[in-house]
């Protein structure tokens, strides 16, 4: 991912506005610190830890099983390892921001929301249900940046009441 200088972040950007234009963050990729992130191919899960020693060195891990997609081009997995990665989050962050930007993230009195007004509803509304509406299934197991389970480390929950 580094190396990459503005020219050919801009050249991908626009490849992927074209080839996906209502998803492309999540289906294509992202410009997140001046570098392109990669969101159309499987990326293992995978952690930093570090390691006690002398030095305390950091070491990656991986995290689940890599599993073959279905005919569908989709996963199949229990919810308990449907974790995001930062990488996926980062995707969703990114396209709420673009929503917003370009007025479409609405609540439900039709009230146009600025970025730091947009609540998980209005996320699920306009980004998750739309974009999992084909696959009948999760977002984790939709996104083509998933390789297999993705079991979380965090677990945060919310009340929809």
């Amino acid at each position: 991912m580094s190396g990459n200088d503005d020219t050919s972040v801009d050249i991908k950007l626009m490849e992927a506005k074209t080839s996906d234009p209502k998803f492309y963050e999540l289906t294509q990729g992202y410009v997140y610190n001046g570098e392109w992130i990669d969101m159309s191919r499987p990326w293992q899960c995978k952690k930093a830890i570090r390691e006690q020693g002398d030095n305390y060195d950091w070491k990656t891990i991986k995290l689940g099983d890599k599993k073959e997609r279905g005919l569908d081009g989709t996963h199949n997995f229990p919810v308990e390892f449907r974790g995001l990665t930062i990488r996926q989050l980062r995707a969703v962050d990114t396209i709420t921001r673009r929503y917003a930007e370009e007025e479409k993230m609405i609540d439900e009195n039709g009230t146009r929301l600025d970025y730091e007004e947009v609540s998980l509803y209005e996320i699920n509304t306009h980004i998750i249900k739309p974009f999992t509406k084909v696959s009948k299934k999760s977002l984790v197991e939709s996104l083509p940046s998933t390789a297999g389970t993705q079991p979380p480390e965090w677990f945060t929950s919310h009340w929809w009441g």
